[in-house]
């Protein structure tokens, strides 16, 4: 069972991980919103993304809450942690995006060229196949073993 009265120290720890934990979810709130960016999504979508974003938070402020607090809800863990995520949006958040729209452009590029080449590759067999089909019984007829001219 918590004690109702908690030493300063206790509390000023658990502050400094509220923070941390809001740093945390300043990220994930920047990686949501440089998907956003390279993907050019419309109103709604960034509505979703928000309501993601949100959900994170309160599931991870009732974890948050439970663990540590005991169930009690601390007005000083939610200044920490919205401290965090604001102060990661305006410090980090910039070059984070930034960052995250870099990796994802990348990786859309990558994807490209080995669609292309999964194209190009498939299309050769495709072309192979078509050959074998319309030279099948003259190979089979070549390499028959009992040197039968039909199958």
């Amino acid at each position: 069972m918590i004690a109702l009265y908690q030493p300063p120290a206790l509390m000023t720890h658990y502050f400094l991980q509220a923070i941390l934990v809001g740093f945390c979810l300043g990220l994930f709130y920047e990686i949501l919103m440089g998907v956003g960016i390279v993907c050019g999504l419309h109103r709604w979508a960034v509505y979703v993304m928000d309501g993601i974003f949100w959900l994170a938070v309160l599931i991870v402020y009732f974890v948050f809450t439970v663990t540590l607090a005991g169930g009690q809800v601390r007005g000083f863990m939610i200044a920490g942690m919205g401290g965090g995520i604001l102060f990661f949006h305006l410090t980090l958040g910039w070059l984070v995006c930034k960052i995250i729209c870099g990796m994802i452009r990348v990786l859309v590029l990558i994807g490209r060229k080995i669609f292309q080449i999964m194209q190009a590759f498939f299309h050769f067999v495709q072309l192979v196949w078509k050959w074998m089909q319309k030279n099948f019984e003259k190979i089979f007829k070549k390499t028959s073993i009992f040197g039968k001219k039909t199958l």
